[in-house]
């Protein structure tokens, strides 16, 4: 889907004389006003459902993105608000589980 919108810092501004422990603040642009880039993945899963001992069973193999794309989450400012740097979503991910059921 396209990318998430969100409100871009422009600038940022020196407030130490006026607030204790603060050095810098951030100046936004208008709301909403950027996007993120766009954004995709490929969830597979597989279930298989069985008995176990007489009880209802249930085991699964899931992959979250998979084929490894870095989709953007957010920015995380530093340097006192000077530069943005990139925050990603998760890699591909792998899990699997088995349910038992009375």
């Amino acid at each position: 889907h396209s990318g998430r919108p969100y409100t871009p810092v422009v600038g940022r501004e020196d407030v130490s004389e006026f607030v204790d422990g603060i050095e810098w603040i951030p100046v936004e642009g208008a709301y909403n006003s950027a996007r993120f880039p766009w954004y995709h993945r490929l969830d597979v899963r597989a279930e298989r459902n069985f008995r176990l001992a007489g009880l209802r069973s249930s085991a699964f193999l899931e992959v979250i993105n998979l084929y490894g794309r870095k989709n953007l989450y957010d920015y995380r400012y530093v340097d006192g608000f000077s530069r943005a740097v990139p925050v990603n979503m998760l890699p591909m991910l792998p899990t699997f589980g088995i349910s038992v059921a009375l």
